[in-house]
């Protein structure tokens, strides 16, 4: 019998890469590693309100089934009585006397230049008095 020939592993070249700035790297990645944990955490936040609210529409449910064949219940036990419905009152007219009021114009909207003249002439009346 032939015996194998044991092949020798060729040895492991190690590979160096420079970095420019590994700070900076070092910095970034742990920033994408924080990022990353906050997404998880939200996440699992996301999950139990998840939980919370098919735990809380199933006691809805129940409560809800309860409420309905407690009604039923009522419905059965109550007789029926047919009571005659009261004729609606019919609505009376009110006669609503409109006084007339004399026509009045509304006050010409005052211009820009106006307001600005006025201004004006405040100001000037306060200087005035001032001197």
């Amino acid at each position: 019998m032939a015996k194998k020939a044991k092949k020798k592993a060729a040895p492991k070249e190690e590979f160096f890469v420079a970095m420019n700035d590994p700070h900076v790297t070092r910095v970034s990645l742990l920033e994408a590693r924080r990022k990353t944990l906050e997404s998880m955490r939200v996440f699992q936040e996301l999950k139990e309100l998840r939980k919370q609210k098919i735990h809380e529409k199933s006691k809805l449910r129940k409560n809800l089934k309860h409420i309905s064949a407690t009604i039923n219940k009522i419905k059965k036990t109550m007789p029926h009585i047919n009571l005659p419905s009261e004729p609606k009152p019919k609505p009376v007219k009110k006669i609503v006397q409109i006084e007339k009021k004399p026509a009045t114009l509304p006050p010409k909207p005052r211009s820009e230049l106006d307001r600005i003249e006025d201004g004006l002439a405040d100001i000037e009346s306060k200087l005035a008095h001032l001197s």
